[in-house]
């Protein structure tokens, strides 16, 4: 119906039911603005909603030899890819369990000012690297 159609009392029955989905939208998304994270545009829209960990990480790189291909080199550095996953094990504290994970590298950012930052998708299963 058009807003134009309805009565008074409609329209402020409308009008709470939006400032309600609104103010629980925002809430929503304060524990995403809150943590700090890799500078990244989409940080927070992948993967579901994330919350704030503070937590010491023990990785174990689950891989012995990777294989790549190098893209470039220059005087300062090298380029390269891996068409596999590179699989690792973490064990960290949440809500005071110990928590054993499998995840694959995903992304890594480094900045200057805060050092790196890697991104890993958990897996199910233990997996390694084809060699």
């Amino acid at each position: 119906m058009s807003d134009t159609r309805k009565t008074k009392s409609e329209l402020i029955a409308e009008l709470n039911e939006l400032r309600k989905k609104i103010a629980k939208l925002e809430n929503s998304q304060k524990p995403c603005a809150e943590k700090k994270t890799a500078p990244s545009k989409t940080s927070g829209t992948r993967g579901g909603n994330r919350v704030p960990l503070k937590a010491n990480i023990e990785f174990i790189g689950a891989f012995d030899l990777i294989k790549a291909k190098a893209v470039n080199v220059s005087e300062t550095g090298i380029s390269f890819k891996t068409s596999g996953d590179l699989p690792f094990e973490m064990r960290y504290k949440q809500n005071g369990e110990t928590v054993t994970r499998t995840a694959h590298l995903i992304w890594v950012k480094h900045t200057e000012k805060d050092g790196y930052y890697f991104g890993l998708r958990f897996v199910d299963e233990k997996t390694l690297p084809q060699f």
